[in-house]
């Protein structure tokens, strides 16, 4: 499918609602990753540039959560607090 992730987002919690929920009704990134694979990114050089920057955060929020033994979404907010 051809999605364009959002240039648009600068905060912690907008990067997180793409990859979880996804925006204005468009798919999250994590359901594409599911669906599709890595083969809804392959062959663009922006969307995988983009999508390695955003999983980094992602797997930071990750291990947030599982270092302070909360949920994912407590440890975005936690995050977006200091962000």
């Amino acid at each position: 499918p051809p999605y364009r992730m959002s240039r648009g987002i600068k905060t912690v919690d907008g990067l997180w609602r793409e990859w979880t929920i996804g925006l204005c009704g468009g798919p999250s990134i994590q359901a594409l990753d599911i669906k599709w694979g890595s083969r809804w990114r392959a062959g663009r050089r922006s969307e995988l540039q983009w999508y390695s920057l955003r999983l980094e955060a992602i797997k930071e929020i990750r291990r947030y959560a599982q270092a302070r033994r909360t949920s994912e979404e407590a440890a975005m907010w936690e995050l977006s607090l200091q962000q």
